[in-house]
């Protein structure tokens, strides 16, 4: 049995890849770069989230595997995979990510999984439906149709920040409370594949004076 991790129990939740991403071999064969728009947590809770992966890597006889805190991230739109920089296309995102407005977001990370295609990534998830980050995706998704990227995102959104690639055994991570976070911008990235190395292209900050998320139907109040 893998020990305990010291930070205390933590809440788990098993999710089927399958139920928010297609099948294996609907997936093209393409070993390139991507190109993203992404929320990246900055500073000591990038550090913490890390610093916990490792110790828990260790902790259970593994090899600190853990991803390094400047390449975490969580993906908001996929905008394809290249071989070579997509130049227009980038143009293009910035254009569209000129326009978003869109309040700062507050996430919650209170449970983890493993995702891929065969379980091979440790993520951390909110088990919770998050409306703000739903709003902000779907308007950036909006934005880039209008300027004509391509946007090849997964139909089913499962916000969550992978901490390790390849966990080769890894257990499930425990947690005792929510590891808590405002996403305060958002970027565009470039991913170079095989490199670990996010090229930057645009940042933009999310401002509080912006108009706020709409509230979903189901969680409106009813009229008595």
């Amino acid at each position: 049995m893998p020990k305990a991790n010291k930070l205390g129990e933590w809440k788990q939740l098993r999710l089927d890849y399958a139920d928010f991403w297609p099948e294996r071999e609907k997936l093209p064969d393409i070993r390139g770069s991507k190109a993203m728009i992404v929320l990246k947590p900055v500073g000591s809770f990038a550090e913490f989230v890390t610093q916990t992966t490792i110790a828990h890597c260790v902790e259970n006889g593994f090899p600190p595997k853990a991803y390094p805190p400047h390449l975490l991230h969580v993906s908001i739109a996929y905008l394809g995979t290249y071989r070579k920089l997509p130049h227009e296309i980038l143009r293009w995102a910035k254009e569209a990510a000129e326009e978003i407005q869109a309040q700062p977001i507050p996430i919650s990370f209170d449970c983890t999984a493993f995702f891929g295609h065969s379980g091979d990534h440790l993520v951390l998830l909110q088990s919770t439906r998050n409306n703000a980050l739903e709003q902000f995706r779907a308007q950036a998704r909006s934005l880039m149709k209008k300027h004509n990227v391509p946007d090849l995102s997964a139909a089913g959104f499962r916000p969550h920040m992978t901490t390790i690639y390849g966990r080769q055994g890894v257990p499930l991570m425990k947690i005792s409370q929510p590891l808590n976070w405002t996403a305060t911008e958002f970027l565009l990235i470039y991913s170079h594949h095989g490199e670990s190395r996010h090229e930057e292209f645009g940042r933009w900050r999310l401002d509080a004076e912006a108009p706020p998320y709409p509230v979903p139907p189901e969680q409106l109040p009813m009229r008595i």
